[in-house]
C-alpha cells in the first residue's frame, strides 16, 4: 500500500468543488494509504484517510489564513511518503514547496486558471502577477498536473507555453448519485433549481429576468437557488432584483445543503425534486459538477455555452443559450416546463450521459497516475 500526502484546505467535502472532485478521485482507492492536511475532519474516520486538522486561524484575513495554512502542512508533512498531492491553488503551492524539501513525486491538482485572465478575473494587475508566480512554480515543481477538462489545460498552455501542457494530464471527475432524503414536492408546482455559491459570475441575474417571462406562459413556477453566500453584495443585488420584477412568490433562497449527508436533506435531495436544472454563468469554469449530477438524476438541463465548452453536457442533455441572454434563458426553461416528452427525453439522454464520469472507471485511471509518477521518480 502507498503513502500518500494530500494536502486540501477541506476534506472531507462540504462546500468546495475542489474538495468534492479530490474525493471522487480517491475515495474508491484501495492501494493507497493518505495522510492528510485540512481544516476539517471526517465524523468517522476510515482507517486509509488520516486527517490532521489544522485549526482555521485568520480566517476573515484570506491570505494570511493561506499562508498559515501552507506553514502549518509543511510542518507536519511526513518524510515517509510515496507521493504528495496537492489539491486547488493552495493545496499546489504546499505540496510543490514540500516536493522542494522531501525530494517525493508530487501531483497537482489544477482546476482552473480563471484568477490569471483578464475579463476572467475580478482581480487586479498585481495580484494577478503574483498568482502567475505561484503557478509557475507549481508548474515547475509538478512531476504531474491534473485538469480535468481539455479547456483547462488549452487555458494553461495559452498562459504558460507549450513545454508546460507536456506535464498536463487531463482526467475527468468521477461523479456518483448519493443516498440523499425526499423532500415533498409542493402540489401543483413546476420547480426550476440551480445550485452554486451566489456570486456574480453565477450569472442569476439573466436566471431571474428569464424566470419572469417564463411566469407569464406557465403557472406555479418557482425557482430554488440552493448555495452558499459568497457575495454578499451580489445576493443583496439579486434579492433587490426579484423584489422589483415582482417575483417574491416564484424565487426561494434556500441557503447552503452538504453535498453528501445520511442525516438530512443534501444537494441530491434538491436535484430529485426539480423539473429543470439551470446554470446560468457567464465566466469561465473549470467544471460544472452539478451538471453532471443533475444529469445522472435524470434531469434536463439548460445552461450557457461556457458550460457546453467543457463538456459535461451536450445537445442531447441540454438547451444551449448565449451568456447573459434572459430572453433566451426564459424561452429554453418554457419550453422544458411545458414539454414533458422533452424533459423526460433529455433526462434520460443525461443518465446515458452521465456514465462516461463513472466514479470508479475514473479512480482507476487516477490511481495509474499516481502509480506511474512514483514509479517514474524511482527510475530516475
Amino acid at each position: 500500500m502507498k503513502n500518500i500526502f494530500l494536502i486540501s484546505r477541506e476534506y472531507p467535502p462540504s462546500t468546495s468543488g475542489a474538495s468534492i472532485a479530490m474525493d471522487s478521485y480517491i475515495k474508491p482507492l484501495k492501494s493507497c494509504k493518505f495522510f492528510i492536511t485540512s481544516y476539517w475532519k471526517p465524523e468517522k474516520t476510515d482507517e486509509r484517510f488520516m486527517v490532521k486538522k489544522i485549526k482555521h486561524r485568520f480566517k476573515p484575513f484570506r491570505y494570511i489564513s493561506a499562508a498559515h495554512f501552507i506553514i502549518q502542512s509543511v510542518l507536519n508533512s511526513p518524510r515517509d511518503s510515496d507521493c504528495i498531492i496537492g489539491n486547488a491553488l493552495v493545496g499546489s503551492f504546499c505540496g510543490a514547496i514540500v516536493k522542494v524539501f522531501r525530494r517525493k513525486p508530487f501531483i497537482s491538482m489544477v482546476y482552473d486558471v480563471d484568477s490569471l485572465q483578464k475579463g476572467v478575473s475580478s482581480f487586479g494587475p498585481i495580484t494577478r502577477f503574483i498568482r502567475t508566480l505561484v503557478y509557475k512554480f507549481i508548474f515547475k515543481n509538478s512531476d504531474v498536473s491534473v485538469v480535468s477538462t481539455l479547456k483547462v489545460k488549452k487555458d494553461i498552455i495559452d498562459i504558460f507555453g507549450k513545454n508546460i501542457g507536456k506535464k498536463i494530464d487531463v482526467l475527468p471527475i468521477g461523479v456518483e448519485t448519493e443516498p440523499f432524503k425526499k423532500i415533498k414536492k409542493p402540489k401543483d408546482k413546476k420547480i426550476v433549481l440551480t445550485a452554486g455559491g451566489i456570486m456574480q459570475k453565477r450569472g442569476l441575474e439573466y436566471l431571474i429576468e428569464g424566470l419572469k417571462d417564463t411566469t407569464k406562459k406557465v403557472r406555479n413556477v418557482e425557482l430554488w437557488i440552493v448555495g452558499a453566500i459568497i457575495d454578499k453584495e451580489y445576493y443583496e443585488k439579486i434579492k433587490t432584483l426579484v423584489k422589483t420584477l415582482g417575483l417574491e412568490k416564484n424565487v426561494r433562497f434556500i441557503g447552503w445543503v452538504p453535498h453528501s449527508s445520511k442525516r438530512s436533506l443534501n444537494i441530491f435531495s434538491y436535484y430529485d425534486i426539480c423539473d429543470v436544472f439551470v446554470v446560468s454563468c457567464y465566466h469561465s469554469m473549470g467544471y460544472s459538477l452539478t451538471c453532471i449530477e443533475a444529469s445522472l438524476m435524470g434531469k434536463p438541463i439548460v445552461t450557457t455555452d461556457i458550460i457546453k465548452d467543457l463538456g459535461v453536457v451536450n445537445n442531447k442533455t441540454a438547451l444551449i443559450v448565449p451568456i447573459k441572454d434572459s430572453a433566451s434563458m426564459g424561452k429554453a426553461i418554457t419550453k422544458l416546463l411545458e414539454n414533458s416528452k422533452l424533459r423526460k427525453k433529455m433526462g434520460e439522454a443525461g443518465k446515458e450521459h452521465g456514465k462516461n464520469f463513472n466514479i470508479l472507471e475514473i479512480s482507476k485511471k487516477y490511481e495509474a497516475i499516481i502509480q506511474d509518477t512514483i514509479k517514474r521518480n524511482e527510475t530516475n
